[in-house]
């Protein structure tokens, strides 16, 4: 299928979805009574693809950068959530390797496009 928005034709897009698939996966296994840790990071998923979709639709340059920063942050912020549920025992440190691996993508693919973009020239995308 052929994407219909600048967003879908970015790797980076495809990889937050991915993670956003594997935190799907995760989060039926929480144990009771977690809502809060559950709830916390299914928003912080949902951050990294929305930044990075809104941050694609943006010409100033310093508007997109922004919000690759934003989708980044979020990023970071899923991985110390990962790390939180092994460190309560919530799930096994096995459970949440491949997310985190698949996280690390997502970030090193947007630390790449910042760089890049803060490297251009000009105030805009012009």
């Amino acid at each position: 299928m052929e994407p219909f928005f600048d967003h879908e034709r970015l790797e980076v897009y495809r990889a937050a979805r991915h993670f956003n698939r594997e935190i799907r996966d995760l989060l039926p296994v929480l144990p009771r009574g977690h809502a809060e840790s559950r709830n916390n990071l299914r928003r912080a998923a949902m951050s990294i693809t929305r930044n990075i979709a809104e941050g694609s639709g943006k010409w100033k340059l310093r508007d997109k950068i922004n919000f690759y920063h934003i989708a980044r942050a979020s990023a970071t912020e899923c991985a110390a959530s990962l790390d939180e549920l092994v460190d309560f025992e919530l799930v096994p440190f096995e459970r949440v390797q491949t997310p985190k691996q698949v996280l690390a993508r997502v970030v090193a693919l947007l630390i790449g496009m910042i760089r890049s973009l803060e490297s251009r020239p000009g105030p805009d995308m012009r």
